[in-house]
């Protein structure tokens, strides 16, 4: 909410005066976010034009210091981190059923290694997306695809009366024709017409048209490829599953993970920058003289001093020329660089300890090494429900895909998105502790699902045999025979 007289504020605020001139046909938010996306993968990616640098005294090259890819790394490793699957709600074969078709879908799409990458570049961008489509021509067991989205292709339509209500998503590309520029829209819609929510009827339409660049979003002004129609009735979602990064209330898109580091990263850059070209001058010095500019013999103008190993300075008689004294060390320079990439991390939570910088001591003391981690594992455990919660609809929007085209039903089955430890943990000592409360309590439901989280798919069935084994090794022989004898037994 902006206060009456106040500038507009939008989460691309930080980072508006390095945009440089926006897109036209689109809405100035959607404009500056498209323009972030790209922005903030510069920065990432160490860019040298992102940042312009003031070159004080030199044409020399500035350096870029790449603490946008540090921060973001640092953040992808622990949101999200470990990331799997695992089937709940029904058992037997009505759940092996439904892992075996869930994990054929997963295989051919690549979708736990595009997991990886999509998730990346969400946090560096502030918004990632999946985009699940299916074509019934193709051959079966092939007819299903998920594909990452690029978000700056994804425009939400949203209800007149509450932006949080979304009731259409476009997917657009741009293209030219001659000299003409449109854009053509895979649109998906709650309704045949998503700007008329009288339209809306519990069906999920499709259509595929192209608007003139000027024309985007005028539903009058279309050309139509393809019109709306519904998909088949067991698809109740758009089947855009968009992840905010950063999500906050009254906005529909997140904000990268460096927003406001904009002007910190910047100034660590010229520091550092600044720094070389104090050593360089030091080591080259600056000179002072009152002979005025050096002649040229051959021509008679005036020239530049040629300082170097090996040259002499010739001066007029009666003129001075000098080396002026310079700095006697970098150190503040050293200093404040050091600060700022403090503050920097301090605030993303990018802590010397989250990028595996630990002293031996503080790992091997649990507490120690989790109070350290503490901001950082705050922050991934906000972004994992975010995380958890989108894939959960979409493995949940999957069963309607496989049930439409694939003619695969799954029941009961539900795929209950899971994330592993985000410490390092000791796994045998982890399995010995689940099933030491499985023996004690009889949860077994309980400790499938906790040594799913560690990557170990078990059935009841495993897991008795497992206790079984455990009690047959924990049974003491001298003990039994020292019962025996003591009952009077040789």
């Amino acid at each position: 909410m902006t206060s009456p007289g106040a500038a507009a504020f939008t989460p691309y605020s930080t980072v508006r005066s390095l945009l440089g001139t926006l897109p036209e046909w689109m809405a100035l938010l959607d404009a500056e976010r498209t323009r972030s996306y790209a922005l903030y993968e510069q920065m990432y990616w160490n860019v040298p034009d992102t940042f312009k640098l003031v070159l004080r005294g030199t044409d020399a090259s500035p350096i870029y210091i790449p603490t946008g890819r540090q921060i973001v790394d640092t953040v992808d490793r622990y949101v999200g981190a470990n990331f799997g699957w695992t089937i709940v709600g029904a058992e037997g074969t009505e759940a092996e059923s439904a892992r075996a078709a869930f994990q054929a879908l997963f295989n051919r799409e690549r979708f736990m290694s595009w997991y990886s990458a999509n998730k990346l570049f969400g946090i560096m961008r502030g918004d990632w997306a999946w985009h699940v489509f299916a074509n019934a021509d193709k051959p079966e067991g092939a007819r299903i695809s998920i594909r990452a989205v690029d978000p700056g292709s994804m425009f939400k339509i949203t209800h007149p009366e509450d932006v949080d209500r979304v009731m259409g998503i476009d997917l657009i590309e741009n293209f030219t024709d001659g000299d003409d520029e449109f854009v053509k829209v895979q649109r998906y819609s709650k309704g045949a017409n998503p700007y008329d929510p009288a339209t809306e009827d519990g069906l999920i339409w499709s259509a595929s048209l192209i608007y003139t660049l000027d024309d985007y979003g005028d539903p009058k002004a279309t050309k139509t490829i393809r019109p709306a129609s519904p998909l088949p009735a067991q698809i109740t979602a758009l089947p855009v599953y968009h992840i905010p990064h950063n999500e906050q209330p009254g906005n529909p898109f997140g904000s990268s993970e460096l927003r406001g580091l904009e002007r910190v990263m910047a100034a660590v850059n010229q520091a550092i920058s600044d720094e070389e070209l104090a050593l360089a001058l030091e080591g080259l010095g600056v000179y002072s003289t009152d002979a005025g500019a050096p002649i040229d013999r051959a021509t008679g103008r005036t020239t530049t001093w040629k300082l170097g190993p090996g040259s002499v300075v010739n001066r007029p008689a009666g003129t001075t020329f000098e080396r002026v004294s310079g700095i006697s060390t970098v150190q503040p320079y050293i200093n404040h660089l050091d600060w700022l990439i403090k503050a920097l991390r301090e605030t993303s939570g990018a802590s010397d300890s989250a990028m595996g910088k630990v002293d031996v001591s503080v790992a091997e003391s649990g507490i120690s090494l989790v109070m350290q981690l503490s901001p950082i594992l705050a922050k991934a455990a906000k972004y994992d429900t975010t995380i958890g919660d989108i894939h959960r609809q979409m493995f949940f929007d999957l069963k309607g895909f496989l049930e439409a085209y694939e003619g695969i039903g799954t029941g009961l089955a539900l795929v209950e998105p899971i994330f592993g430890a985000k410490l390092p943990t000791n796994r045998p000592q982890e399995i010995t502790n689940i099933l030491a409360i499985v023996e004690a309590t009889g949860m077994m439901e309980w400790g499938i699902r906790e040594l799913a989280k560690l990557g170990y798919e078990f059935t009841p069935e495993d897991i008795a045999a497992a206790l079984a084994d455990r009690q047959a090794r924990n049974t003491d022989p001298f003990a039994a025979r020292a019962a025996a004898e003591t009952g009077g037994e040789e």
